[in-house]
């Protein structure tokens, strides 16, 4: 008699654990409170893995084009690279490399077009923020 009042209480104990788990977890009207895509940790671990597979695509394919800038004189954009599949036109496949004050960032799919503006224009950090800022991204 003794054993089956302990685990009617254990049992109890589970059931009400398991509820306050769930209430936890689901919100007031029962969806999901939590989203892996809303958590902070997620979002860097997948650009950092979006980062490092651009990386191994840049280092192991062989570029129809490849072309490349250093700055002297910008504070901003120290230097750039392009990558694209196709001989200087912008294929669908490209990068663009660029160091920001020993920072690297990496822009996928920008045209031909783009990179020689960017390379020509007298201010490279002006270019940036008016045409690539915020159109591009990994």
């Amino acid at each position: 008699m003794k054993k089956v009042y302990y685990l009617n209480i254990l049992l109890i104990i589970i059931v009400l654990f398991s509820n306050s788990v769930k209430a936890q977890i689901q919100g007031i009207d029962g969806s999901s409170a939590y989203d892996w895509r809303d958590d902070p940790y997620e979002k860097e671990k997948l650009k950092i893995e979006k980062f490092n597979r651009a990386v191994s695509d840049i280092n192991m394919s062989s570029w129809g084009y490849t072309d490349y800038f250093e700055e002297e004189y910008s504070s901003f954009i120290e230097e750039g690279s392009y990558y694209s599949n196709k001989t200087g036109l912008g294929g669908a496949s490209t990068y663009l490399v660029l160091n920001f004050q020993g920072n690297q960032y990496i822009f996928k799919n920008v045209p031909y077009k783009v990179w020689k503006g960017l390379k020509e224009a007298s201010s490279k950090g002006e270019f940036y923020n008016i045409y690539i800022r915020g159109r591009y991204s990994l």
